[in-house]
């Protein structure tokens, strides 16, 4: 029963952070780094708090694994943006 009532408090988590996602999502139009940063956040909240009371047992490390390349690829997407001025003002002109 504890096992249900964590892993019911991990999809709360979830559902939170999922609608502040796309409750941030105007912002991320003028502010073009905060979407790898909310994508990694809600990777980490998948990772930490879903994975550790589901029932896949034998699938943890598949998920684990999917989370890694997510906030790598995201971490790269990110340094990109911020480093690389005209991929960002691409990126910029295609969102506006």
């Amino acid at each position: 029963m504890q096992r249900i009532q964590l892993r019911h408090r991990g999809y709360r988590l979830l559902l939170t952070t999922i609608s502040t996602v796309l409750l941030l999502q105007p912002l991320a139009r003028r502010w073009p780094w905060l979407t790898p940063l909310m994508s990694i956040g809600v990777a980490l909240v998948m990772m930490l708090f879903l994975t550790r009371y589901s029932p896949l047992v034998a699938h943890k490390r598949v998920f684990y694994g999917v989370g890694i390349a997510t906030i790598l690829s995201e971490m790269a997407w990110l340094a990109i943006l911020l480093t690389d001025t005209s991929l960002a003002s691409i990126w910029r002109s295609c969102i506006s």
